[in-house]
């Protein structure tokens, strides 16, 4: 597959998409103090509600001979009335995932009155062999 970045002037890359294994997924609320402003978060009911800092925590379960870049992580999260928290499923992106296992953490918000414990469904990653985005946020390094 060729990407092309079209505000990259500095051409196209070749990249391979590549899909990760994903284990041992749990969301637990961030510690206090994660939160530096306070959150709003909107929801298709509703827009502009307090939200509340959650962490998701895993494993990487990867064989491949190099590293894959901005892998992104889709799944579906549902609270304890079987709502879903998050419309949209792309969780977040990983810069990086080396071969092998990795924990890695993610942050995520949700609305406050969210009622715990989360169902996680339907959760797989996917990136690529190259870099194909510039500069993003990674929770995984602690």
């Amino acid at each position: 597959m060729i990407l092309c970045l079209p505000l990259v002037l500095w051409g196209c890359t070749s990249s391979t998409k590549i899909v990760i294994e994903l284990k041992d997924l749990t969301v637990k609320e961030c510690p206090p103090g994660t939160e530096k402003n306070k959150v709003l978060v909107s929801t298709n009911d509703r827009a502009n509600r307090e939200g509340k800092c959650f962490f998701l925590t895993g494993t990487t379960d990867y064989n491949g001979e190099n590293s894959a870049k901005n892998v992104d992580i889709f799944g579906r999260i549902s609270d304890a009335n079987g709502t879903v928290v998050l419309t949209r499923r792309r969780i977040g992106t990983l810069a990086e995932v080396k071969p092998g296992k990795n924990s890695f953490v993610m942050q995520f918000d949700a609305a406050a009155d969210t009622k715990l414990p989360f169902s996680l469904t339907n959760f797989q990653a996917k990136g690529f062999s190259e870099k194909v985005q510039v500069d993003q946020p990674d929770f995984s390094k602690k």
